[in-house]
């Protein structure tokens, strides 16, 4: 069986800092944090929730002060888990999701491509962009 890395046909870029991640249905709406990001999809840290990423259908990528937003994403879910969590007694549950985005729009995929070159350092292990 292929890890993860093995799958990915895009290097993952880690985020400069902190960006959100809006994820949206017809009628919810709930908000996560970037963890890493490539051409082809991303990976996020959200609350556990009654609604988790696989209920959503398009995500938005923004940044806390505004100046960088990427809306409408349609996405599907690859893989969702439960984080570690430091103290048993905290009612908090964290968990990450990873995403592969569907078909972008020219002006989605420039932005994105903008964000990379930006907003972005190459994960651990990966070459030249």
């Amino acid at each position: 069986m292929a890890n993860e890395k093995d799958r990915r046909k895009d290097e993952r870029f880690q985020v400069k800092r902190f960006t959100f991640v809006k994820l949206c249905s017809e009628s919810n709406e709930d908000i996560g944090q970037l963890l890493d990001i490539s051409e082809s999809g991303l990976s996020l840290r959200y609350f556990l929730k009654a609604q988790n990423p696989i209920n959503f259908s398009q995500l938005g990528i923004f940044s806390p002060d505004c100046d960088l937003a990427i809306d409408g994403i349609p996405f599907r879910v690859i893989s969702d888990t439960e984080l570690p969590n430091g103290s048993p007694l905290d009612p908090i549950m964290f968990r990450r999701s990873g995403v592969q985005f569907g078909q972008l729009t020219p002006e989605q995929l420039s932005e994105l491509d903008y964000f990379l070159k930006t907003n972005t350092t190459m994960s651990h292990g990966d070459e030249g962009r």
